[in-house]
């Protein structure tokens, strides 16, 4: 049977990227994490696949696609996923470290400029000029009430 099949040319762009996507469906260990393919849309891994088919351009027939054409642009699909999931993971990890370097310096702000902070004695010293010259500021008068 795949000595006919051999004849037979190549199915259409559209069905080989939907046998592959289905391909991807059905193998196991994409539906954990971190692949988990259930959370992707399916036209976006069709239009992914559609695009490594348009891209290559194979030439097989229908036998030699069934044989191995079709597990080819799998892996590649699932090369594609891995580089994605890399890729995601950066990302959140700039996102965290930009998060966590926000929350030192709101504490580092809220700390200088806070009543008696940094700045405010910095700014004490620089604009007084009792207080520049090291002399202290006089107390004010014991007011006695009635």
């Amino acid at each position: 049977m795949i000595d006919q099949m051999s004849y037979e040319p190549l199915p259409s762009r559209q069905s080989c990227a939907n046998e592959v996507v289905n391909n991807l469906y059905y193998k196991k260990y994409l539906h954990t994490a971190p692949y988990n393919i259930h959370l992707m849309e399916h036209d976006k891994l069709m239009n992914k696949a559609l695009a490594f088919i348009i891209e290559e351009n194979p030439q097989y027939s229908l036998a030699a696609w069934h044989m191995g054409g079709c597990d080819d642009f799998e892996n590649k699909m699932i090369q594609w996923l891995s580089k994605r999931i890399v890729a995601r993971r950066k990302i959140k990890g700039i996102i965290k470290t930009l998060r966590l370097l926000y929350m030192i310096y709101r504490s580092l702000v809220e700390k200088m400029y806070a009543i008696g902070g940094i700045f405010e004695t910095e700014a004490d010293v620089k604009w007084n000029p009792l207080l520049y010259n090291g002399y202290d500021l006089p107390k004010p008068p014991n007011v006695i009430k009635n």
